[in-house]
């Protein structure tokens, strides 16, 4: 997605870790979210499995009761999805032009409203990391032997900061596998890369994250 800033400035928004764009919450709202967020911790902790509690992991995946059915998933899967929907009800999206500072902010309907910087001074980067600018460029190795895709791996690498994108397709496993430690050092010489994974029939190969995951 594309938004054409009044200055004549372009906003994008395809990917993920813009430094251009931020998810806010409304200061009424924040402490039901983080009461929201509590109760996936307390359900997680009180059970190893949803028996039992099906309704209240109804009401944090969806907001509300519906007469669907509970996911047939592991408990850490449900809670993953609770976390993500829960933090998806509760914000909204707002974005600035790096270029003269204008803000555009989703209203409840995700209309999108434009407020103007009162003089020439304002920061061009408020909506960046409170780390500072970060590492935007993720790398995908993706193989596998048994495919009805023409191409057996397929490499991609994301820029998010400047949408720079690029694509590598093979059917020789070990060009395949030497291609993605040769991308992955040559990202990484740049400082620019996030995070890395190499996957072989869904066998993890080789993973890396700037930032450690917890397990």
């Amino acid at each position: 997605m594309k938004i054409g800033c009044y200055c004549g400035g372009t906003i994008h928004d395809g990917t993920d870790y813009l430094p251009t764009k931020a998810h806010f919450v409304s200061d009424e709202d924040f402490f039901d979210l983080l009461d929201e967020l509590t109760k996936v911790i307390d359900l997680v902790s009180a059970s190893s499995s949803s028996e039992g509690v099906e309704e209240q992991w109804k009401f944090l995946l969806w907001g509300k009761k519906l007469e669907y059915e509970l996911p047939q998933r592991p408990l850490r899967e449900i809670a993953d999805s609770a976390i993500h929907n829960i933090m998806g009800r509760y914000t909204r999206i707002m974005y600035q032009c790096n270029q003269c500072g204008r803000l555009y902010i989703n209203d409840w309907n995700h209309q999108l409203h434009c407020y103007e910087p009162h003089d020439e001074a304002v920061l061009r980067d408020i909506l960046w990391s409170d780390r500072g600018k970060q590492p935007t460029t993720h790398l995908i190795g993706r193989w596998h032997t048994e495919t009805h895709w023409p191409d057996k791996g397929n490499l991609y690498w994301h820029k998010s900061q400047n949408c720079e994108s690029g694509t590598e397709k093979f059917n020789d496993y070990e060009e395949f596998e030497h291609r993605y430690f040769e991308l992955f050092e040559q990202l990484n010489a740049e400082k620019n890369l996030r995070n890395a994974s190499l996957r072989k029939d869904g066998e993890i190969i080789h993973v890396w994250y700037l930032y450690p995951q917890n397990a």
